[in-house]
């Protein structure tokens, strides 16, 4: 996945993460922003869940009629491509749940180009736990900066490591080969 457009708007801003750590001065304000963006990125790809909506490019192999989208939700499929031709006819399936791609029966590709708008509105309920979990991480970083013996930071919180687990997106690990039989 290739990220064509970034999201226009954080799914945590700064001042939450302050809100949640209480810190109430603007000093650190560049230090605690990079915690965010790193927390942010953590917990998204943890989970395969983007929080905010943005343009995505996947590449999906040769041989398939259907293709499971590594993320979820995915909003709008944009284009599907092969060799820098249009192809018509694609779909997406089970946009919010399990999003697939399904591809017109007897196409023939060595790989497609698939453009997609993925991630949940900003604000969205479903979100809310993901997004807790980014302020727990960012928190948690922004609250123990001290580094160890061994230079390395203390361990993901527990809670963390508990919502990642139930909230991760995992994509069925079978597509459909053009013939009809699965393949994994």
């Amino acid at each position: 996945m290739r990220i064509l457009a970034p999201p226009a708007v954080a799914a945590v801003t700064i001042g939450e993460l302050k809100a949640r750590a209480r810190i109430d001065h603007a000093h650190e304000d560049a230090v605690l922003q990079v915690m965010l963006d790193a927390a942010i990125l953590h917990v998204e790809k943890s989970t395969g869940r983007p929080l905010t909506p943005r343009r995505a490019a996947f590449t999906v192999p040769a041989g398939l009629s259907q293709w499971w989208f590594p993320a979820a939700p995915v909003r709008e499929l944009i284009a599907v491509r092969a060799d820098g031709a249009e192809i018509e006819g694609a779909r997406l399936i089970g946009g919010w749940d399990e999003p697939r791609l399904a591809l017109p029966s007897g196409l023939q590709f060595d790989e497609l180009e698939v453009e997609a708008e993925i991630g949940l509105d900003p604000g969205d309920a479903a979100g809310a736990v993901l997004r807790d979990a980014i302020l727990m991480l960012a928190a948690d970083r922004a609250r123990s900066r001290e580094a160890t013996a061994e230079g390395s930071q203390s361990p993901v919180p527990f809670g963390l490591v508990a919502t990642i687990r139930k909230e991760r997106y995992a994509r069925p690990r079978l597509g459909f080969a053009l013939d009809g039989r699965e393949r994994s």
